[in-house]
């Protein structure tokens, strides 16, 4: 079987409300590119949970990646860093900031 790319939130919900209108789980796989098993999975979670039982995306909530422990001024930086070299890696973006003069005095 291929890989495919998770159904987002709008899919979950539609293929939980035109499962509540009357269609079937065959239809519905074939109609989101899914197996019936998936189908299934957010049927029953949405029947047993509700529209707003259907999980929502995962994200960093705001002030609490890695970058929000530093001071913003070095986080701005570091930032401006990997825009402009995006195949380096956080060991030599580190190294680069513990060398530059103008944060000298960051921790």
């Amino acid at each position: 079987m291929s890989q495919r790319i998770a159904l987002t939130v709008a899919q979950r919900e539609s293929l939980y409300r035109e499962k509540l209108d009357g269609h079937s789980i065959s239809e519905l796989a074939q109609k989101y590119h899914c197996s019936p098993s998936c189908v299934r999975r957010w049927w029953r979670v949405g029947r047993d949970h509700g529209v707003d039982g259907l999980p929502k995306p995962r994200g960093v909530r705001p002030g609490t990646g890695v970058l929000s422990q530093f001071d913003p001024s070095v986080a701005d930086y570091a930032l401006r860093l990997k825009q402009l070299h995006p195949k380096r890696g956080a060991t030599r973006i580190l190294h680069d900031l513990t060398t530059e003069p103008a944060l000298a005095g960051h921790p």
